[in-house]
């Protein structure tokens, strides 16, 4: 965590000429991350409302979340109330991430490098895919898109109202082994329920989304040795609270020991 402060304490500053930046004090997260969370109220929601779980994940993060009462915090269950699907807000992000590439190769075939006419067998099928929809898009489907991440924003900040983080498992399933081609994918299923392969059966793309900042640190092991992760999620412009909250978690369950020991 001490390396990850001190990176982003270089990083996180003011740039005029990115119209995003924002110009805040300046913040030693070092510091930031050793204060006490004695009263602190964290919210805990195994699936945002949507996501399935397998058992033996949640009962892992549910139980490494419950250890913030070691240091004084109030850790309570709380539910989310959305109106689409996990995988109807997968999709939308996967369409959405998708933009920026697909202004990048049309732009690119224009100056005389057809991409996906030339070099088609090179790229994953997935990756084309997402790139064919957003060009058949319109303006209807930015629409839409603000809609979606509109509804998890408020759903966020409904929770935040009153708690001062949101805790989540970070995947919702045990690790996808990684294929040999480097184009990895998730299950179809988890606990019976379809997901989408690329994004699905993550709990992280919603703080993407959102805009809020999130971390995920180690919660433990399963019985077969891989790791689970467990999701810290802050409220806007407060990642202070975050680094503050993965900071105690790995002084109350250290994981550095663990660094180079999982086989892939």
């Amino acid at each position: 965590m001490e390396d990850w402060a001190i990176l982003l304490n270089y990083m996180g500053r003011y740039d005029p000429r990115d119209p995003l930046s924002l110009n805040h004090p300046k913040r030693d997260f070092t510091k930031l991350m050793e204060r006490p969370m004695e009263g602190w109220r964290i919210a805990f929601t195994p699936d945002f409302g949507m996501f399935p779980v397998e058992p033996e994940v949640l009962e892992l993060v549910e139980r490494a979340s419950n250890r913030f009462k070691e240091a004084g915090a109030i850790v309570e269950p709380v539910d989310f109330h959305l109106p689409r699907t996990a995988e109807e807000y997968a999709d939308i992000w996967c369409r959405s991430i998708s933009v920026d590439s697909t202004i990048e190769i049309e732009l690119d075939k224009q100056n005389g490098f057809d991409l996906i006419g030339d070099h088609r067998e090179e790229l994953p099928e997935e990756f084309i895919y997402y790139k064919e929809q957003v060009a058949k898009g319109g303006v209807l489907d930015y629409y839409r898109f603000n809609c979606a991440r509109t509804e998890l924003l408020d759903a966020h900040e409904d929770i935040f109202e009153h708690y001062d983080l949101i805790i989540s498992p970070t995947a919702c399933c045990m690790p996808p082994r990684n294929a040999e081609d480097g184009n990895t994918l998730g299950p179809e299923l988890v606990n019976g329920t379809p997901v989408n392969r690329l994004i699905g059966f993550a709990e992280t793309f919603l703080a993407n989304f959102t805009g809020h900042p999130a971390a995920s640190v180690p919660a433990g092991f399963l019985p077969n040795g891989l790791p689970v992760g467990m999701q810290i999620v802050g409220r806007k412009f407060r990642d202070e609270d975050v680094f503050t909250a993965a900071r105690t978690f790995e002084k109350l369950q250290p994981w550095r020991q663990y660094y180079g020991t999982i086989d892939s």
